[in-house]
């Protein structure tokens, strides 16, 4: 009997994290669950800890291989992989003891290609510090089963890939695999693979994934040249809905908008060292919302002109620009108090203003 569910774990240099994260999924509700760790060449000591765990549980399966990233890695689980469902954790996360038994459920229930449930971003690990994917919980409430044509703003948000289980049999189907040829940001194109394919997607709003944003060597916390490939990856998922007859209204400018947030977000990464080469192809890429006629229905004003100032101006001009402003916010800033009131900082100098009343705090 094959496994209801086989989670693919791609593991490489996380020994600090991994146990917390094998020992989360080794005790899951779910029982009937196969586990695949990938050993993509990890230089710690993750390989003796993954055999470690596979001579202690007869559903773990390890495999050992030459580093060749984390698509590879994925494609390689997916290769092995004799589940009815497929799951994916990143092997420095860990999940909550019930959750493939609430996706299998849902997914069961649904008869969905995917099911999707809520999770956590953990901001700070030591201090418990999380913070829940209200955007998930909030359309959930909305839709019990849905597509992207009920719902573009689906691919507003985070791909988070591994808070979902895909059907087996439709991501074979369908040919939905990962690219190896550029690392990392892989997740981009499969989730707009995914999301373009999919008839049914079924929610979950109980969170059982916790995500661990400050983890050491992470995207956000490790810069190096991949950076750059953030860009062709977003560029990637763009062509896939466009292929795919998607790229038009709603999801066009939803995904114009959170493709600015992204990229803008690494853009403005303080130890990014390779932000001049990172803009030249940042502003390529806006460029073509220009040919998509954009309408830029999901940017407030002030985005919008940032925007159209980095399609227009050059990386000295748009640098020196937000320098500026930032200057300009330490020396003089409006902030809203409460509803009646603003907080005017001069200098240092709090003043709170009550329509014509001026008064020193």
């Amino acid at each position: 009997m094959n496994p209801k569910i086989s989670v693919i774990i791609p593991v490489y240099n996380v020994e600090c994290y991994l146990k917390e994260c094998l020992d989360s999924v080794v005790n899951q509700t779910l029982k009937n669950i196969e586990i695949i760790l990938v050993d993509d060449g990890s230089p710690d000591d993750c390989p003796r800890i993954c055999d470690e765990y596979a001579t202690r549980d007869s559903r773990i399966r390890v495999i050992h291989k030459l580093n060749g990233g984390y698509g590879s890695a994925m494609n390689a689980g997916l290769d092995a992989a004799r589940g009815e469902y497929i799951g994916i954790i990143e092997s420095d996360d860990w999940v909550a003891a019930d959750m493939y038994e609430n996706l299998y459920a849902k997914a069961k229930e649904t008869e969905a290609d995917v099911t999707k449930g809520a999770y956590y971003t953990v901001i700070n690990t030591a201090q418990n510090k999380k913070s829940i994917s209200r955007w998930l919980v909030n359309i959930a409430k909305q839709y019990d089963i849905l597509s992207l044509n009920d719902c573009a703003e689906f691919v507003n948000h985070h791909t988070s890939i591994w808070s979902a289980i895909y059907k087996n049999s439709w991501l074979k189907e369908n040919n939905i695999r990962f690219v190896e040829d550029i690392r990392p940001y892989e997740d981009l194109p499969f989730i707009a693979h995914v999301y373009s394919k999919a008839k049914k997607i079924s929610l979950v709003s109980q969170p059982g994934y916790y995500y661990r944003a400050d983890a050491v060597g992470s995207s956000m916390n490790t810069v190096k040249k991949t950076i750059l490939n953030y860009i062709v990856q977003r560029e990637r998922s763009r062509e896939i809905y466009l292929a795919n007859d998607y790229f038009k209204g709603d999801l066009k400018e939803y995904w114009w908008f959170i493709t600015y947030l992204g990229s803008t977000r690494f853009f403005l990464l303080p130890n990014n060292t390779y932000r001049k080469e990172f803009y030249s192809c940042m502003q390529n890429l806006f460029k073509k919302a220009l040919l998509d006629k954009c309408e830029f229905i999901h940017f407030n004003k002030s985005r919008k002109k940032d925007f159209l100032n980095i399609v227009n101006k050059n990386y000295y001009y748009y640098r020196f620009t937000k320098l500026l402003s930032k200057i300009i916010q330490k020396i003089f800033s409006i902030t809203n108090s409460d509803k009646s009131h603003k907080l005017i900082c001069i200098l240092g100098i709090k003043i709170k203003i009550k329509r014509k009343q001026v008064r020193l705090v």
